[in-house]
């Protein structure tokens, strides 16, 4: 049952009420601050609630993008964001990785990053706040005229997409394929 407290009778947050009043308004929205945010589309959560269903986590998690869209990230990175927050509060040291190796990856060069300023965050986040290990194919990006010093220091250049998706698969990584839904 919950209990608005402006609602209960002769309530006037004043003096020692006021104190707790803010004290518990302060708690009631740190704790709604920390909740992931769930986009509007999530068509491989069933496969990550999977995951957090386990008795046993997997050896990691690889979630993997192939876009040929540069865009792809402003509809993938929220995603990714709030797949990563379930599988962090199911398995807190659960190795991580999501690896791009597709025309997505553009948005994430330094240059791009006053348009794609929102994405930067995200994946910053990702890297920083919870860990995981965030690589673009070397291979894609040589293709593109793109070099390691092209990416922001939290995007790590891998020679091979195609060759670390089967390796993580031979570690025993459950791999995640993250497409766009329209």
């Amino acid at each position: 049952m919950k209990i608005r407290l402006g609602s209960l009778p002769g309530f006037i947050p004043c003096g020692r009420n006021l104190i707790i009043f803010l004290l518990l308004a302060l708690l009631a929205g740190g704790a709604a601050a920390e909740a992931p945010i769930k986009p509007n589309e999530t068509p491989e959560l069933e496969e990550i609630l999977y995951i957090t269903r386990q008795a046993e986590p997997p050896d990691g998690v690889l979630l993997h993008t192939r876009e040929y869209d540069e865009s792809a990230f402003y509809w993938v990175a929220p995603r990714l964001e709030y797949y990563v927050a379930l599988l962090r509060k199911a398995y807190p040291s659960l190795p991580l990785v999501i690896l791009s190796h597709g025309d997505e990856m553009a948005a994430l060069t330094i240059p791009n990053m006053s348009s794609y300023r929102e994405v930067h965050e995200i994946i910053r986040r990702l890297v920083e706040t919870h860990g995981v290990d965030f690589q673009v194919c070397g291979r894609f990006a040589a293709i593109n005229n793109l070099d390691e010093s092209d990416f922001p220091d939290f995007v790590h250049m891998i020679p091979s997409a195609p060759t670390a998706l089967e390796d993580y698969r031979d570690l025993g990584y459950e791999l995640i394929s993250i497409e766009l839904t329209w």
